[in-house]
């Protein structure tokens, strides 16, 4: 019992038997001195809390842990002794940012396009363009149908024979006119009878030679 007495011979944590150049435990891995389960004299059980060993009498005195641990296995751990583990560091939740709000394309009714202007034809109804040229967003079509057409040979007719009373001008639309020869004929009790003859014999001859070529409204004389 004097070499108990003297040298730590077990682990204190397995009761291995331990040698003079031992520095942790073979078995366990735990420092030399370290441990409360065994007395490191004997090897026998240590009550709990006990300060001597109640087989050998040694005291049970625990070896400086800072200096003892340092020298043992990092994967071992006394048996006895709670360690507590090291807090988990949680990284700092940031809030995200909002994402941008969604920039919606403000969709603009488009302008209706111009009324489609309809107007005579250039050739055949008399109209007349501007430069020659048929304005944009016109579409151009007939203003009569054959049908409609004065004759320029029944018009002359009218107006050399019957120029005095303005049936020429009746027939062709020219209703001013022809209103007038009829009462400068009628009311002058036919003195002024010659002069709306010759005015009407003017007329049917222009009528004749295509000086006049449309009607009243505007529809040219068919040959």
């Amino acid at each position: 019992m004097k070499q108990n007495e003297l040298t730590q011979r077990f682990c204190r944590n397995c009761a291995t038997i331990l040698t003079d150049t031992d520095i942790c435990c073979p078995q366990c891995g735990f420092a030399v001195g370290t441990g409360m389960r065994f007395c490191p004299y004997c090897g026998d059980p240590a009550a709990v809390g006990a300060t001597t060993c109640t087989t050998c009498c040694q005291p049970l005195m625990q070896t400086d842990s800072a200096s003892v641990r340092s020298t043992a296995a990092p994967t071992m751990a006394d048996a006895n002794v709670a360690y507590a583990p090291p807090p988990v560091q949680q990284q700092p939740v940031y809030p995200q940012a909002a994402p941008p709000p969604v920039q919606r394309q403000t969709v603009h009714p488009q302008a209706a396009p111009p009324p489609v202007q309809y107007v005579p034809n250039n050739q055949q109804g008399g109209y007349a363009y501007r430069n020659g040229a048929m304005p944009q967003n016109t579409v151009s079509y007939n203003t009569y149908t054959a049908n409609a057409q004065k004759s320029k040979i029944t018009g002359g007719i009218l107006g050399i024979f019957l120029g005095m009373f303005g049936v020429h001008n009746f027939y062709l639309g020219y209703t001013g006119k022809a209103v007038a020869q009829l009462l400068l004929t009628l009311l002058s009790c036919f003195m002024l009878s010659p002069i709306t003859e010759i005015w009407g014999l003017i007329e049917g001859i222009m009528i004749l030679a295509g000086s006049i070529s449309t009607d009243g409204k505007g529809v040219p004389l068919k040959d």
